[in-house]
């Protein structure tokens, strides 16, 4: 456990509470940038281009896109966990500026012991689908265009 003084643990619950609300607003838009881009450009493609040409390469069309359902997924889960660890480090500010005293105690270790390493997990996974998706994406439109 490390100590920290009352104004110390302040400020920096107040830092939390900006860092989680535009960590937030950011991923949002991150989001629905990325998947409507995605999107839009994979059914354009393939509408007006690939729908004709894709022959034996559609897997990986399939691919791309269950790629980029798994990244937003993801996404969502690890926005959610976020919130939730931000949550519980609150909490154990919280529980320590309760306390009486200016050198205050505060255990964030078991506070996010589970969360934290599942959240870490569905980011990895996030990024690895998206440029899984993107790699079979570029392959595929490469391959049909060579055919």
């Amino acid at each position: 456990m490390a100590k920290y003084s009352r104004e110390k643990l302040l400020k920096w619950r107040e830092e939390l509470i900006a860092t989680s609300e535009n960590a937030q607003e950011e991923r949002d838009k991150q989001i629905l940038t990325l998947s409507a881009a995605a999107l839009a450009l994979s059914l354009t493609f393939y509408k007006d281009v690939l729908a004709s040409q894709i022959g034996s390469h559609g897997w990986l069309l399939f691919t791309a896109w269950t790629c980029w359902s798994t990244a937003i997924l993801s996404v969502v889960i690890s926005m959610s966990l976020s919130a939730r660890v931000s949550g519980k480090q609150l909490d154990a500010i919280d529980v320590s500026l309760s306390r009486p005293g200016e050198e205050l105690e505060i255990d964030l270790k078991n506070a996010t012991l589970v969360t934290l390493p599942v959240l870490r997990f569905f980011n990895v996974i996030s990024l690895i689908s998206f440029v899984i998706g993107m790699a079979s994406f570029a392959f595929m439109f490469f391959l049909s265009i060579h055919s």
